[in-house]
């Protein structure tokens, strides 16, 4: 079990690469991806829903009060 502190950190680590994939995933034209100069993907945004946010409330199905709350999200 993580800390507080451990906990915050990770929270913050997953906030700072959020933005950067889900441009990476939902835009065109070059992007630097970590190290690494790349092209984005560009792909359709029922797709990136996919990837973003149904995924997460399969995989986690005590998100879908957040879902609820928030139904366009990513978009």
């Amino acid at each position: 079990m993580l800390s507080p502190e451990e906990r915050r950190r990770q929270l913050d680590r997953y906030g700072d690469g959020y933005p950067a994939s889900l441009a990476f995933y939902g835009q065109e034209g070059p992007v630097q991806y970590g190290p690494y100069p790349t092209e984005e993907l560009g792909l359709p945004p029922a797709v990136v829903r996919r990837l973003f946010r149904d995924n997460a409330l399969a995989w986690y199905p005590r998100l879908s009060a957040w879902a609820d709350a928030h139904p366009e999200e990513p978009s």
